[in-house]
């Protein structure tokens, strides 16, 4: 998922579908199941998929080990996502039938659902769906493959309606940009003002050119501009600071709506070279690219 924001833009608006043969069961209790469901089950369930997980019966250390794993792998799929929720999940059924592995030379057949089509639902929606192995009862009674049917899985497949596109700006919303550029415009001026007489004398101090290396070498700074420098440095770091602070405040009053007309408005204007970049309004508001006219 980070791949693909990186390669295609757009938090909120991100349209990605992960699918394929995942050899594992999304069920609660799993780390893999905390990136669809917000269910955590009980300490049951996460015993019975930490179990499933190790091919043991775990420990408390490992169980502790699994509820945090399960915690990051949900908070980064949020993250990620950028939509406040987790991936979907196309409601197939199983798609692997065969002996039960887990129980010692048993000859009774078990299926598993190890074949998934995820998505992400806040811009796309399944509408149609290949059946799996609940609409099969023979393969289910023989196991795969079989006579029917030469592999050991049966395929995945789903059809989404995909949403629109951002819409416009809205009126508020463009307000408020106009706003934040003033406010930056009279924030870029003041700190000018304030820089002025610490730039002009840093001016005034810079070495000789010429003279050759060691000759400048010589020109050590005085206290003076030392402290000069300091103070210049920690002027610009404030600076840069309320700017990204004020960029920050901004995108987080946005509706939904807006902050998708926005980051869509941002990815088609912010220069070149952060095209690539996974969080394009996050870029934006930690000043790595500017100005907020681009945006208007």
């Amino acid at each position: 998922m980070t791949a693909a924001r990186a390669r295609l833009g757009g938090g909120r608006n991100l349209r990605v579908i992960v699918a394929g043969d995942m050899n594992a069961e999304f069920k609660v209790g799993s780390a893999l199941g905390a990136v669809v469901s917000p269910e955590d089950g009980d300490a049951a369930d996460a015993r019975r998929e930490c179990a499933v997980a190790l091919r043991h019966s775990p420990d408390a250390s490992e169980l502790e080990a699994w509820a945090e794993l399960r915690r990051e792998a949900r908070l980064a799929t949020q993250k990620t996502l950028r939509s406040g929720g987790l991936l979907g999940r196309v409601p197939t059924g199983p798609t692997r039938c065969g002996y039960d592995h887990e129980v010692p030379n048993s000859t009774a057949m078990r299926a598993w659902s190890l074949d998934h089509l995820l998505y992400s639902p806040a811009t796309l929606a399944p509408v149609s769906r290949w059946a799996t192995l609940e609409a099969d009862p023979k393969a289910l009674s023989e196991g795969l493959p079989n006579a029917d049917w030469p592999s050991d899985h049966l395929p995945v497949a789903a059809s989404f309606s995909v949403a629109p596109p951002p819409g416009p700006l809205s009126e508020a919303a463009t307000a408020g940009l106009r706003r934040l550029a003033q406010a930056e415009a009279e924030a870029n001026a003041a700190f000018s003002t304030a820089d002025a007489d610490d730039a002009a004398a840093d001016a005034l101090e810079k070495p000789p050119k010429g003279g050759g290396k060691k000759q400048r070498q010589k020109c050590k700074p005085t206290p003076e501009a030392i402290e000069r420098k300091r103070r210049r440095r920690k002027r610009r770091q404030d600076h840069d600071a309320a700017l990204a602070a004020r960029r920050a405040s901004f995108i987080e009053g946005l509706a939904s709506s807006d902050y998708d007309a926005l980051e869509a408005r941002a990815l088609r204007d912010m220069p070149e070279h952060h095209t690539t970049c996974a969080d394009a309004l996050g870029a934006w508001a930690a000043g790595t690219w500017e100005p907020v006219d681009r945006l208007l």
